[in-house]
């Protein structure tokens, strides 16, 4: 068919441009960069969040342009395609209706049918009878001329009574379009129209358009490289600081904080940062102030020992009564040290939060037996110490009954009841109570005391706090009574509440999950 197209068929369009030299010059490598664009490349391509995000985005960007790009082209060409198909069907069936009533008497009309219809309409017209022998050709070539060309597809398909198209690449002419129409006379088919039309403007139009395609998607690429830039950053960004004042805590400066700038999830991070950099500084500044009460509270004791040890070892104490009597002051202070180091192991053992060995514990029975051992003491001071409720008739029995370290709680109760002891004066009152609640035990202690200031209550608990140091360490108290006492509380899963005014007296309530 190369004769039958080579003459007057439309020229096929020029190449397009990404024919040859598509390729962008190489990727130069990173070892030439300078400083700046070492710096970026690495941002870019390196392993860090931002160069992640980053290749992300854009490969993802990259993904939908090029498939939005590749779907667009594909549907384009198809749709121009079909439409020129559809047109030189057309075409073919206006020549096979003209052609049909001379194709039998072989009137040479058929020659100025194929001649003008061809060239009025652009395409080569080729008329061919029953067998497929080429009767009459627009472009009047004598190799096309008489041959039979009933084995090419599109006019077999004609000659079966079928319209058809075809498109193949011909030499010279580049890709052409065939579209055979069957002649009908008395609904007989008598011969066949073959028209022939070179695509090659098509695909130089749809080029253009690619050209244009490209050119857009790159400039979306280059948008969307910039927008995944500044995300990339937003994202990244935060993070970095973050890692900065991490490393900042790690080496012992808890002072670092990081700015939260807004309440997203990084910004819900940087508020949990501050608020564990504000924790660990409170942590920090109460283990030191641990360490210098606990210093400090075992030298008072020390350098008693050491004042009365003296005299006893330089002989300056003779009489067997001043040495009795020194000898009871060490005892004391022995015991006052002995308290001191138990009281620390115990806080020590609470804080490893260890699991407590339960068992039920009936708490009526187990606040009667506190009140009992501080009697002696309460009677010494002039205090009167009562139970009240439950506990002073050891009714419902099941409804104050705990799963409890026995020991523990004892402790706890007894720290506050000997705080309320301590802490009152000669015809005081203090009042113990246990009563059950939904689900829970509340064990009250008041006393009738002085009370305690509104500006200290806040720290009461605390290690070593004492609101009148100089009366509590006349009582040997170290200030870790109530602090005790609210760790083995909460090592419980219970609470521990405090109500004062001054000069009404305090009021503590402990209260205690029954399961």
């Amino acid at each position: 068919m190369r004769a039958m197209t080579a003459d007057h068929t439309p020229p096929p369009g020029p190449a397009g441009p990404g024919a040859a030299g598509a390729g962008g010059p190489a990727r130069s490598g990173v070892a030439g960069l300078g400083g700046p664009a070492r710096r970026l490349w690495q941002r870019i391509w390196g392993r860090s969040l931002r160069g992640r995000l980053l290749r992300s985005y854009l490969a993802i960007t990259l993904l939908a342009v090029a498939t939005a790009d590749v779907l667009a082209l594909t549907a384009l060409t198809r749709s121009a395609l079909a439409e020129r198909r559809e047109t030189l069907v057309g075409h073919g069936r206006v020549v096979a209706g003209v052609s049909a009533r001379y194709m039998l008497k072989g009137h040479d009309y058929l020659e100025s049918i194929a001649r003008d219809y061809g060239q009025q309409a652009g395409v080569r017209v080729l008329i061919l009878d029953g067998q497929g022998q080429v009767l009459r050709d627009s472009f009047y070539d004598p190799a096309v001329l008489g041959a039979n060309l009933a084995n090419r597809p599109e006019v077999a398909a004609a000659l079966r009574g079928q319209a058809a198209t075809r498109m193949e690449a011909v030499p010279g002419v580049g890709r052409t379009l065939y579209a055979a129409v069957p002649v009908r006379d008395l609904g007989q088919v008598v011969g066949a129209v073959l028209v022939a039309q070179s695509v090659e403007p098509v695909f130089a139009h749809l080029a253009g358009i690619r050209r244009v395609l490209l050119l857009v998607s790159a400039a979306a690429l280059a948008l969307a490289a910039g927008a995944a830039w500044l995300l990339a950053s937003s994202l990244a960004g935060p993070v970095a600081t973050l890692t900065e004042a991490v490393r900042g805590i790690q080496a012992g400066d808890l002072s670092r904080r990081v700015p939260v700038t807004g309440e997203d999830e990084l910004g819900r991070l940087a508020a949990a940062f501050n608020g564990m950099a504000d924790q660990l500084a409170r942590l920090e500044e109460s283990r030191r102030a641990f360490i210098a009460n606990a210093a400090h509270e075992l030298r008072t004791p020390l350098a008693a020992l050491r004042a009365l040890t003296e005299p006893l070892l330089s002989g300056a104490v003779t009489s067997p009564e001043e040495q009795g009597e020194f000898l009871r002051d060490l005892g004391r202070e022995v015991d006052r040290l002995a308290d001191l180091a138990g009281d620390l192991l115990t806080l020590s053992e609470l804080e490893a939060g260890r699991p407590l060995p339960k068992e039920p514990v009936h708490l009526a029975a187990l606040v009667a037996g506190v009140v009992e051992r501080l009697q002696p003491l309460a009677r010494e001071r002039g205090v009167h110490l009562a139970l009240s409720g439950p506990a002073a008739t050891g009714l419902e029995e099941e409804a104050l009954t705990v799963m409890a370290d026995r020991r523990k709680l004892e402790r706890a109760i007894y720290n506050l009841v000997h705080n309320g002891i301590q802490y009152n004066g000669p015809g005081g009152r203090v009042t113990v109570a246990v009563a059950p609640e939904p689900g829970a035990v509340r064990i009250t202690v008041a006393d009738t005391g002085p009370g305690i200031p509104p500006e200290d209550l806040p720290y009461i608990f605390d290690r070593f706090y004492r609101r009148e140091p100089s009366r509590s360490r006349g009582h040997g108290g170290a200030g870790l009574g109530l602090a005790i006492a609210r760790e083995i509380v909460e090592s419980h899963l219970g609470a521990i509440q405090v109500e004062s005014r001054p000069g009404e007296g305090t009021r503590f309530a402990v209260v205690l999950p029954r399961s």
